[in-house]
């Protein structure tokens, strides 16, 4: 081996020492539950929606929230629990927009289609949204049927829908025997 070789070598060997001390010397960062929770659910919502629950894997989540793959089921405990928690997580978000709606005043034809354009708005500016429900739909929505939660979370736009089908019926724009199951389907 050259001299300068050995010099040049031992200068990059230095240098990660230097490197390493200083890190060392460097106070602690403190622990942020809140924020690892937080970034585990984006990460999972990001896989999910790529790949649906069974083509999703907690190692690729745990790398993209920057944690250890121990760390998912620490604060979920299973990737099931975790699937549930993103849906939970993003018909939450779904529901704060829409709380945003006044459709009361609204005729019964344009509420409707304001309503529809929301959701559809909603679904274009969220894919992943789409997709998870799409994923989850496919498999004859067992985790949506499984959280009391998110029943609790769909139940307002179903009520929103409900009133203006009653207003549209009364005004007789609408026939009698729609219901909001038939609207959303």
């Amino acid at each position: 081996m050259l001299p300068e070789d050995t010099g040049t070598r031992d200068a990059i060997q230095i240098t990660r020492f230097v490197d390493h001390k200083a890190t060392m010397n460097q106070p602690k960062i403190k622990r942020d539950p809140a924020g690892t929770r937080r970034r585990i659910l984006l990460a999972a919502a990001e896989e999910f929606a790529a790949g649906g629950l069974f083509g999703a894997r907690v190692d690729q989540i745990a790398r993209r929230a920057e944690t250890n793959e121990r760390m998912p089921y620490y604060y979920f405990g299973s990737k099931e629990q975790l699937f549930t928690a993103v849906l939970e997580h993003a018909f939450t978000a779904l529901t704060d927009a829409e709380k945003t709606l006044d459709l009361d005043g609204v005729a019964p034809v344009a509420a409707i289609t304001q309503l529809a354009h929301f959701i559809w708005n909603c679904y274009r500016e969220h894919p992943e949204l789409l997709r998870l429900v799409n994923n989850e739909n496919l498999h004859e929505a067992p985790y949506i049927k499984g959280s009391t939660r998110i029943r609790e979370l769909i139940s307002p736009v179903v009520a929103t829908l409900a009133k203006i089908l009653e207003r549209g019926q009364h005004a007789r724009l609408f026939r009698n025997n729609t219901s909001t199951r038939c609207a959303f389907t």
